[in-house]
Order: structure tokens, then sequence, then C-alpha cells
């Protein structure tokens, strides 16, 4: 199995990285949180680096890079915000188009990572 998601995380960050800018939107705060909620973020940060994340509906977030972390998420005006222990609370823009998303820094607009909305919990 983690063979497996590993393949999908390259392979989905590889197409994410391939789709053209001008064909994502910002999407409003009901949106992101219905896209995000019980599913699961694969992509690749601006580094390179793969991840997963799953977005819980209770609004834990669970995810794995070159390691496993949690922490919570919530949605407020229109941005997606990101609390982990030990750090200060991290919002960011949201660009998607269909199950691809793209996370922005909120403050410069760089990219800081983009990835694919898959259903349920694909990060354990």
């Amino acid at each position: 199995m983690k063979r497996l998601v590993t393949y999908a995380i390259s392979t989905l960050a590889a197409f994410t990285a391939a789709m053209p800018a001008h064909a994502f939107q910002y999407n409003d705060s009901g949106t992101l949180h219905r896209a995000l909620s019980g599913n699961s973020v694969i992509g690749a940060l601006s580094d390179g680096m793969a991840y997963c994340e799953y977005h819980a509906p209770n609004s834990g977030i669970f995810g794995r890079d070159h390691e496993v972390y949690a922490g919570n998420w919530r949605v407020a005006n229109n941005y997606i915000c990101y609390a982990y222990p030990g750090s200060a609370e991290d919002c960011q823009r949201a660009l998607m188009n269909g199950q691809r998303i793209t996370f922005m820094d909120a403050n410069t607009g760089s990219v800081i990572s983009s990835g694919t909305i898959v259903a349920g919990n694909m990060c354990s």
C-alpha cells in the first residue's frame, strides 16, 4: 500500500504541475470546506517534496511528507488556515480546478504546494 500511495503522490504531483494557471480559480469558504472535509490532498510542495494531507471533518489534519504530522485546519474568509503544534496559524489562498488545488501564500501570492483532492483518508 505504501508503494502505491508513493506512486500516486508522484504521478498526481506531476499531473498537477502541468495544469495551466489560468484554469484555476479562487473559491469561497463553503466550496473550500466541502471540497476538503473528509478528503485528502496528494501533491507536492513548491520544493518538489511529495506530501499527503487528510482533512478530517472534525478539523483535524493528518499528513506525511518526510515525516508524519498532525494539526488542525479551518476555512475562514475564503482562506484555508492550518495550525500545527509549536507553529503559528498559517492562512493561505486556495485555487481549484475540479479536483486539482493549488495553495498560495496569502501575502506574496507565491505557490506553497499543489495537488489533487482524493476522497477519503489516503494518507495513513
